[in-house]
């Protein structure tokens, strides 16, 4: 039973994560429809904040994105933990039934039998678990990073739009929003390049993991 709640709970945080990653590619992908609208908006000299597309996507779509990819990564590494603890449970009842049918001919001789603890999870899951937290640190840490430069391309683009307001015709100005462009289209590329790299590869295989398990608990109950 503790083996079968185990099991149920790993799927269950499989399935949390899988969510977590649609909704993540949902807000990504609406924010990434966002950006050209924002831009001929803000060409056409409106408002992000009064155009309603804009303004949800940064009040909104942002934040669901950033908090998605966080709770991603915690499911993810409660996964973990349920699978580890799921072997470890079928380990030390595979060790205590081995234990039990091992009886002494005399029982005046015969020792209590003490449940020896189960063996560490294999080799081969130890690799599983390191792979996956490397993983989820790589995606956490690069998507942070490439949201970060998308930040700043931005700041750079909106500050100096401020200054060229006073300023009109000033090349230092001008240049700076020129970064600020190329620094942003750098951020795009290169989070969509990660993502489809390794966020897409690494979401399939955990998903084939997953149907396993459904398979292996159907065919066990």
């Amino acid at each position: 039973m503790a083996a079968v709640r185990g099991g149920r709970l790993a799927s269950a945080v499989v399935v949390s994560v899988l969510a977590l990653g649609a909704l993540w590619l949902a807000c990504g992908f609406r924010i990434a429809r966002a950006v050209d609208h924002c831009a001929a908006v803000k060409a056409a000299g409106g408002s992000m904040w009064g155009d309603a597309e804009c303004r949800d996507s940064i009040k909104v779509m942002t934040p669901m994105a950033v908090l998605s990819l966080i709770l991603m990564a915690v499911a993810v590494r409660l996964e973990v933990k349920a699978e580890l603890a799921e072997e470890a449970d079928a380990q030390i009842c595979e060790a205590a039934a081995s234990a039990h049918d091992v009886v002494l001919p005399d029982p005046e001789l015969q020792q209590p039998v003490i449940t020896p603890a189960g063996p560490g999870p294999g080799p081969e899951r130890l690799i599983v678990c390191a792979y996956d937290a490397v993983v989820v640190l790589m995606i956490i840490s690069l998507s942070l990073y490439y949201i970060s430069v998308i930040l700043m391309g931005k700041l750079l683009q909106m500050v100096g739009a401020s200054i060229l307001e006073d300023y009109p015709g000033d090349e230092g100005i001008a240049a700076v929003m020129v970064a600020g462009s190329i620094f942003k289209n750098i951020g795009y590329l290169s989070l969509s390049v990660w993502h489809f790299c390794l966020v897409v590869p690494y979401a399939v295989l955990r998903l084939r993991r997953f149907l396993k398990k459904v398979v292996s608990l159907i065919e066990s109950a």
